[in-house]
């Protein structure tokens, strides 16, 4: 009997450890994505259903999974599904996953090699719903390439900071109130940031680079305001839809002034939400939903342009080309994508029969090298196109079956 006893006892502890070996073999921790070849970022699938996945145009034209890789170079087993993915800067892309349980965390990768340069746990996940200017709406940058976002930690936005100046020492802070929920926020040239809360009534305020806060004027819109060209914030006002104002900084005496940039006989309609800012030369432009607004020209008069017959405006290139805007929108007999000459009076060009295709995301490069997703009018198929700076159109890709969304560039970098 007492053999029985000390054999079932080894038994129980062989199980036992073997069990135990086999849950710690499964634990895997993300250590970096595989951005080998990788063109193109984006996402496919419901981020809010945790059926998403990170997918990448590969520099061939293959459009393929990216795949998860542990810490002992092993491939996830549970994959992490995006929620949201940003071109950051030069050397990072932003990112934040959530896992089966829907527990959301950020991640900063490095470009180079797609390794975890730092996990954002104590300061929260990039917001899967950004409400600031559609092409730098997950996060923005300051003149040192500083990553600015917003992040959600226990149910409270804030705007966080990542110093980048040093790759190899990367710093991160919080640096809005606990108390508030920042719903959109902008940055100026002196790293001083305007935003706006919903926690009683409209709160606006300006955290200033120097330190400190602000009260913002009351008359300002507070979902249309953007930086200009010399730096400076402008917005609209309550007070009437005909002016802009301006915000000027004084860096030697750290104060702000608020005076009229444009009081005159034409209205605005800026939701930043909604809308693009882009600059080139002596313009800065806004393009909004229905609309392109030279904003900043040489004759210091804002206006609209009306020479372009695009409506319904869903997509723009995040950046001026080669002087050129890339705007998907409505033409007479559909959507097409407009190429529009800025160093020629608006000239345009469309790129495809108008109606061919419904486009949801776009990419333009360096090149003039187009790409995008979009479902295919003849035959209701999802697909993703390349069309190349000489006009040639490709379609990359008809079996996916899935629409992408949150289109990145994966090195190139020319916010």
């Amino acid at each position: 009997m007492k053999i029985y006893y000390t054999f079932s006892f080894i038994l129980f502890l062989f199980l036992f450890s073997s069990c135990k070996k086999d849950k710690e073999e499964v634990v895997q921790t993300l250590s970096k994505l595989d951005l080998s070849d990788a063109k193109v970022l984006f996402l496919v699938g419901n981020a809010y259903a945790n059926t998403s996945e990170l997918m990448k145009i590969k520099t061939d034209g293959t459009i393929e999974k990216v795949k998860m890789i542990d810490q002992n170079g092993d491939e996830l087993k549970e994959y992490l599904h995006p929620q949201i993915i940003s071109n950051a800067n030069p050397n990072f892309i932003l990112l934040a996953l959530s896992d089966r349980l829907s527990n959301k965390v950020g991640y900063l990768i490095k470009k180079s090699d797609g390794t975890i340069t730092k996990v954002l746990n104590d300061f929260g996940y990039p917001d899967p719903n950004p409400n600031n200017l559609r092409n730098n709406s997950v996060s923005t940058v300051d003149g040192s390439y500083n990553i600015y976002y917003k992040s959600i930690l226990n149910s409270v936005t804030s705007v966080v900071k990542i110093n980048t100046v040093n790759p190899n020492l990367v710093s991160v802070q919080r640096l809005t109130p606990s108390n508030d929920n920042v719903v959109q926020f902008d940055i100026d040239a002196w790293d001083n940031i305007l935003y706006y809360t919903l926690e009683s009534g409209i709160t606006r305020r300006i955290k200033k680079g120097t330190g400190g806060l602000l009260s913002a004027p009351t008359d300002l819109k507070h979902y249309a305001f953007w930086t200009g060209k010399d730096g400076n914030f402008y917005y609209l006002t309550f007070s009437s839809s005909y002016k802009i104002k301006k915000a000027t900084y004084d860096d030697v005496n750290d104060v702000f002034s608020f005076s009229d940039y444009y009081s005159g006989t034409q209205t605005w309609a800026v939701d930043i939400s909604s809308t693009y800012r882009l600059e080139y030369g002596g313009k800065l432009v806004l393009i909004t939903a229905s609309e392109i607004l030279e904003i900043e020209n040489s004759t210091n008069v804002p206006a609209h342009i009306t020479s372009v017959p695009v409506s319904n405006i869903k997509v723009v290139g995040k950046s001026v080309i080669n002087g050129n805007l890339y705007v998907v929108g409505d033409a007479a007999g559909g959507q097409t994508i407009f190429k529009i000459d800025l160093n020629n009076n608006y000239s345009y060009t469309t790129l495809f029969t108008a109606g061919k295709y419904d486009i949801y995301d776009m990419e333009v490069f360096e090149d003039g090298t187009i790409y995008f997703s979009a479902l295919r009018m003849s035959d209701t198929k999802y697909v993703f196109v390349k069309i190349a700076a000489d006009g040639t159109e490709t379609v990359l890709d008809s079996t996916l079956d899935k629409k992408g969304i949150f289109m990145e560039k994966a090195t190139e970098y020319i916010y």
